[in-house]
């Protein structure tokens, strides 16, 4: 067992809650926290010439509370942010001398149906009559 007096932690603290939504902070134009491929990178650059290695846990927990809120078009934004943090941890690191585990705590059902041509925006409008998808959720899904 480690001598825990020799050992140092580190942890980042941006929120005494939930963090915002990576869609707000783009909208706002004004970043309140760093974002989750910011905090990735940061901290592999903290850690990555520890003599011992390293264990970093990073969470994309906002996709879940976007998803429990209906809000399909942040949770799309918050699974692009976790991408691209999940693409910056695989830059920054070695594949033969790390082990990078993608995972789920739970999830959520989530289709698409329809087809819509490559450069069609899935959040259309049926109002305006733009091309569009309908979102569906399980029905046990909706509360």
């Amino acid at each position: 067992m480690a001598d825990t007096q020799e050992e140092e932690y580190k942890t980042g603290i941006f929120s005494p809650s939930h963090l915002p939504y990576y869609l707000d902070e783009l909208l706002a134009g004004a970043k309140t926290v760093p974002l989750l491929w910011e905090m990735t990178s940061k901290a592999i650059e903290q850690l990555q010439n520890e003599p011992n290695g390293y264990f970093l846990v990073v969470e994309g927990g906002m996709i879940d509370i976007a998803e429990h809120e209906n809000m399909m078009h942040v949770a799309f934004k918050e699974v692009y942010d976790f991408e691209e943090a999940i693409r910056k941890a695989r830059q920054m690191t070695d594949a033969n001398e790390t082990l990078i585990i993608v995972t789920a705590d739970h999830g959520h059902a989530f289709t698409l149906p329809g087809y819509l041509d490559s450069d069609e925006t899935i959040f259309g409008n049926d109002f305006t009559f733009m091309p569009f998808s309908v979102a569906e959720y399980p029905r046990d899904f909706i509360e």
